[in-house]
């Protein structure tokens, strides 16, 4: 072999493992990115199937909405007669949803949360609407949550 032919060889070596190698790592990074997809589609799941069990368990005389401090507030009755004050907020310093149970605080989607509106009709439904940003490739989704408050 005469030393162009060994240069021209590795050269198209180097190309194709180069090719492959990017193969790989793009690969990579799409399965990173549906896997932290889907653990943020988790938390969401959660948390609104939790505002929706609360609500569900609510006095319903109590669920208000107090704008100027954006949070909805609720007494909910457990099984065993006791009963607790509840309370959703956002928190946008934090870009998180927050769960008040008497004096605890619990951050749901810390860091992803956009912004969160609440509209409260004269104490006949709930809406919460709130955007989560999965921080790649620009997608933001937005989620709602309806509750029909039902009166006594």
């Amino acid at each position: 072999f005469t030393l162009i032919e060994i240069v021209l060889t590795l050269v198209i070596l180097m190309i194709i493992v180069a090719a492959i190698y990017q193969f790989f790592i793009n690969n990579f990074k799409a399965v990173n990115d549906e896997a932290k997809k889907s653990n943020i589609e988790s938390q969401v799941k959660t948390i609104m199937d939790n505002i929706s069990q609360k609500l569900k368990m609510a006095d319903q005389n109590t669920i208000t909405y107090t704008d100027s401090l954006k949070k909805i507030y609720m007494v909910v009755y457990e099984s065993n007669g006791s009963d607790y004050q509840y309370g959703i907020k956002y928190d946008s310093s934090e870009k998180a949803i927050i769960i008040e149970k008497n004096s605890s605080f619990e951050y749901y989607l810390k860091g992803y949360v956009d912004s969160m509106q609440v509209e409260f009709a004269d104490g006949r439904y709930l809406k919460i609407r709130f955007v989560v940003d999965y921080k790649m490739r620009n997608y933001k989704k937005e989620y709602e949550i309806f509750y029909n408050i039902r009166i006594d």
